[in-house]
């Protein structure tokens, strides 16, 4: 198994124990914490753990709570925590699974079947990372596909009630698409589908923008935290960025290179739903489409 990316969050009191469990696991990137504040500080700051070793018995907040902490956060859940520790009751150890451990070894130990286990739960993980991805990945572009949109629109619509901040969105289409494929064959189509996804994901810049894949030639950007007019300047440097590419398109009526059509819309007070912004954003791309494609239309409701 090739380690070298792999990186592991050491937690305990004892700078002997970490430094024993760091020799075990030499090959990894190690971050240690001293105890449970700030294992659960790294923990959040720190991208791409790959699993984390905890001791239980520790000052202030104990690995029980470090655990079930870092169980409720979203950003950590996914993480396997393997507890190491000198508590070998069988409560002791229920608990442990209880609260969403991955295993549970007790002191003293084997430092090679301790390995061995790690080793274990990291490739387990990273083979769930890699379905996840498949999950929620569009195929063909690289994107995200739909299921990904979805599930980021329903947060940042969530996150934007509760904060009052804006949420924007972005439907795009390319125009004369059917007429591409049949003029190009469908293997030039999706090689069309691959430069468009890459130059839409090239002109974001704003925190938090999600560019999916809705379907067929269809694209949607998320835009959590922007504003109307930063939306539809995003919408016009699209348009210029894939004008500026000139793919050949004898199939359109617009120079005879693929262009696109946009939908921009922003939530407003008067909106119930997540749905309701693409809804709105699919209105006002029809809009767009039908006054002369290749440009921007803003509909707010």
């Amino acid at each position: 198994m090739d380690r070298e990316k792999f990186k592991a969050l050491i937690v305990d009191d004892e700078a002997i124990n970490r430094k024993m469990l760091a020799n075990i696991l030499d090959d990894f990137t190690n971050i240690v914490a001293k105890d449970g504040h700030q294992a659960l500080q790294r923990a959040q700051n720190t991208d791409d753990i790959d699993i984390i070793v905890l001791d239980v018995m520790m000052p202030e907040i104990d690995g029980y709570e470090v655990c079930r902490r870092l169980k409720e956060d979203p950003k950590t859940e996914h993480i396997p925590v393997v507890f190491v520790t000198s508590k070998g009751s069988e409560y002791d150890e229920e608990l442990g699974f209880r609260l969403g451990a991955s295993d549970y070894i007790t002191k003293p130990f084997n430092s090679s079947i301790v390995r061995a286990r790690i080793d274990n739960h990291v490739r387990l993980k990273k083979q769930c990372d890699f379905l996840e991805k498949l999950n929620v990945t569009d195929p063909l572009t690289g994107i995200a596909n739909r299921r990904s949109l979805e599930e980021t629109l329903q947060r940042e619509w969530v996150q934007a009630q509760e904060t009052q901040r804006p949420l924007s969105l972005l439907m795009i289409d390319i125009d004369y698409f059917k007429a591409f494929n049949d003029l190009y064959g469908h293997q030039q189509g999706d090689e069309c589908l691959k430069q468009v996804a890459c130059m839409i994901q090239m002109q974001l810049v704003s925190p938090g923008s999600h560019v999916s894949r809705y379907g067929g030639e269809e694209f949607c950007v998320v835009l959590p935290e922007v504003e109307k007019a930063e939306a539809q300047q995003l919408a016009s440097k699209i348009i210029s960025a894939i004008e500026t590419a000139s793919i050949e398109h004898r199939g359109s009526t617009l120079n005879e290179k693929v262009s696109v059509s946009i939908g921009v819309t922003t939530k407003s007070a008067q909106l119930k739903r997540a749905s309701d912004l693409i809804a709105i954003a699919d209105r006002a791309l029809y809009h767009s489409k039908r006054s002369g494609r290749g440009q921007s239309y803003y509909m707010e409701r």
